[in-house]
């Protein structure tokens, strides 16, 4: 039986075979790992979804390599050309702890960071570190900032939310 989910499943392998090729330049660079993140992340993804991705990486130079971020944009673009949409965003420890607390679409996003090429280490230590991070949030911090986030989206757009 071919269900919804199995076409999410599907869908993510094929699309994780073609993210993996595109950022095939990830070897050249030991300190970084590539991640699914967000719904792409669960393996939730459905026709027309964005791919998002996360260069994750233990040195700060790569924040301030042009080179390297043009080659990520290139690796991109290749993604793009075969009729996907892609986010991808650099973050170093810092940086995704920096956007965690600001934004709780971000936060979430990262819960679920699944690795797709690069530092196996690397992704490991992320994905304990990410873990523990969360371990002094109660439930009800994350709600609320969940619904500061949605209200603040609403008003942005000049609509409104009930919960």
């Amino acid at each position: 039986m071919y269900t919804g989910r199995n076409l999410c499943l599907n869908l993510t392998k094929v699309v994780d075979a073609t993210v993996v090729d595109a950022f095939s330049l990830m070897h050249d660079h030991p300190t970084t790992v590539l991640f699914a993140i967000g719904g792409y992340g669960r393996s939730e993804l459905c026709p027309q979804s964005d791919i998002d991705l996360m260069v994750y990486t233990s040195s700060d130079a790569y924040l301030q390599d042009a080179a390297f971020a043009e080659q990520c944009q290139a690796a991109s673009r290749s993604i793009v050309d075969q009729g996907y949409r892609v986010s991808l965003t650099i973050r170093t420890w810092e940086t995704a702890l920096e956007d965690a607390r600001l934004d709780s679409q971000s936060r979430t996003s990262m819960i679920d960071a699944r690795y797709l090429i690069g530092n196996a280490t690397l992704a490991q230590e992320f994905a304990r570190s990410y873990a523990t991070f969360f371990q002094n949030e109660t439930v009800e911090d994350y709600i609320t900032a969940r619904i500061q986030y949605f209200d603040k989206r609403c008003k942005a757009a000049d609509q409104f939310v009930t919960l």
